[in-house]
């Protein structure tokens, strides 16, 4: 209704979500095309449910998490297995074909922002709070949140062209 009223840029739209609402931005990303960047914090994903596959359209993800947060490692029982921080963010860079190698930036002495580029400039990043667990303290959650606004922000969703999706193999 917000883009058809316009109100909303239907090239920017974002999702942001905290624990459980984190783990509903990866399923976000895998599941929709209406996001132009989605910002999961402080949660994990789980393994089968949230990767993504052939259906994935192409979205910018960055996953904040403290390096002390009960999911940063993953879980494993016997309903589901969650991903470690490390894994999950391998999974989507290198379903986008990432390069390996991450572009780098230290925030302050505790946030690192780890960021993956394929060749059609799709990002994925993890932004690492030292010594953080679930909640981050209130300096560095604000902080992270800046980061993570801005990695959104500057994002817009491609258009995508009809004849291609629609396209035969």
């Amino acid at each position: 209704a917000l883009v058809s009223d316009g109100v909303a840029d239907s090239k920017a739209i974002y999702a942001m979500g905290h624990s459980s609402g984190g783990l509903f931005c990866y399923r976000l990303a895998k599941e929709t095309s209406l996001f132009a960047a989605v910002c999961p914090m402080s949660c994990g994903m789980a393994k089968d449910a949230h990767d993504p596959d052939k259906n994935t359209t192409p979205v910018h993800l960055m996953q904040v998490i403290g390096d002390r947060d009960k999911s940063y490692h993953g879980t494993t029982n016997p309903k589901v297995t969650m991903h470690s921080a490390e894994k999950r963010i391998a999974v989507w860079r290198s379903f986008y074909e990432c390069d390996t190698k991450p572009v780098t930036k230290v925030h302050g002495k505790e946030l690192t922002l780890r960021t993956y580029t394929n060749g059609d400039g799709i990002e994925v990043a993890i932004c690492e709070a030292k010594g953080q667990g679930h909640h981050l303290r209130r300096d560095l959650r604000d902080a992270a949140d800046i980061i993570a606004l801005n990695f959104m922000l500057g994002h817009r969703k491609k258009q995508v062209d009809p004849d291609v999706l629609n396209a035969d193999p």
